[in-house]
C-alpha cells in the first residue's frame, strides 16, 4: 500500500509569523555586514559614519538649518542622529527651490512625536563651489554636511552600490543602521499623499 502525504499550507497567522521571522533574520544579517562585510553596525549613526566619512580624517562641518536663512554649525552631530531614521540626501550643487520643497514633507513629519526622523543633505561633487553650498544651506531646514573633500572610498561606494553620479538620491537608514532603501527619491516624488512613508522597501 502506498501512503501519500499531502502537506497542507500553513495557517495565515503562522505564515505571517514565518514571514516576519525571515524578515528579521535578513535584517540582522544586513546589520552585521556593515560597510564591507566584516564590520558590525549597531545603529544609524555608525552606518552614516562608515558610509560617508570612511577613512577620511578631515572633520566636515555640519549645519542645522532649522532657522531658515541663518544656518548654525552644530557640534556633537553624531549624538543628534544616533538611533534615528536617517534620510541621506545625496546630490550635486545645482538644486533649485522645488528640489528642496519635495523633501519638506519628510522634514515636517519628522518633527512630530516621537521626533525620530532626520534628513541630512550631503553634496558630493567633483568640483566644489562654496558659494553655491552656502546659498543652498540657507534654504534647507535640515542638517547639511559641508562635504568639500569627500573620501575617495565614499565616492566609489556611492557610484558602485547606489548608482550615484551627482543626481539626487535619498538613502534611507533605520535606527538599527540597516539600509532600508537605496534610493527613496522616486517614491518621495510620486507619493503625494505620504502613503509610502517611511519609504522602507
Amino acid at each position: 500500500m502506498v501512503v501519500i502525504t499531502v502537506k497542507t499550507p500553513a495557517p495565515p497567522a503562522e505564515a505571517k509569523n514565518l514571514q516576519e521571522q525571515k524578515g528579521k533574520a535578513a535584517e540582522i544579517h544586513e546589520q552585521g555586514r556593515g560597510r564591507s562585510g566584516g564590520m558590525g553596525i549597531s545603529d544609524s549613526e555608525e552606518r552614516f559614519r562608515t558610509l560617508v566619512y570612511q577613512d577620511n580624517k578631515k572633520v566636515n562641518r555640519v549645519f542645522d538649518g532649522s532657522n531658515i536663512g541663518a544656518p548654525v554649525e552644530v557640534k556633537n552631530f553624531d549624538k543628534l542622529i544616533k538611533g534615528k531614521n536617517l534620510y541621506l540626501f545625496f546630490s550635486g550643487l545645482n538644486l533649485n527651490h522645488l528640489d528642496i520643497q519635495k523633501l519638506m514633507k519628510i522634514y515636517l513629519e519628522g518633527k512630530k512625536p516621537p521626533n525620530n526622523h532626520r534628513i541630512v543633505w550631503i553634496p558630493v561633487v567633483k568640483t566644489w563651489d562654496q558659494h553655491k553650498f552656502d546659498n543652498l544651506v540657507a534654504q534647507m531646514p535640515w542638517y547639511s554636511v559641508e562635504f568639500s573633500h569627500p573620501a575617495q572610498a565614499c565616492v566609489k561606494l556611492l557610484e558602485k552600490d547606489y548608482s550615484y553620479h551627482e543626481r539626487q538620491i535619498v538613502l534611507v537608514i533605520n535606527p538599527a543602521g540597516v539600509v532600508k532603501n537605496k534610493n527613496a527619491h522616486p517614491a518621495i516624488l510620486r507619493d503625494e499623499r505620504f502613503a509610502e512613508f517611511p519609504y522602507y522597501t
